[in-house]
């Protein structure tokens, strides 16, 4: 079957996704200040919610990656795209 447009821009695209989504992970530390202004945690507190974070996806990571090898990539993005739904 033959695409009207190349292939080539689809994978540009999911790049540009993954690009995206990993660089609002990095922005925490510009809404650290208004997180605890407005909910009134302590800097304590609102540190510990991205360290869990960043315990829970390097973890994830390495037991996604070890599935990838086993099942294929595109089984283990299923299941985290299906997971992602899930927590929405």
């Amino acid at each position: 079957m033959r695409l009207p447009f190349y292939y080539g821009w689809v994978i540009v695209f999911a790049s540009f996704l993954c690009l995206f989504a990993l660089g609002v992970f990095s922005t925490y530390g510009v809404f650290f200040k208004p997180l605890v202004d407005e909910f009134g945690w302590s800097r304590a507190l609102a540190s510990s919610v991205f360290s869990i974070f960043a315990v829970s996806y390097s973890v994830s990571s390495i037991i996604m990656g070890r599935l990838s090898d086993k099942y294929g990539s595109r089984k283990v993005v299923m299941l985290g795209g299906f997971l992602v739904g899930l927590g929405f």
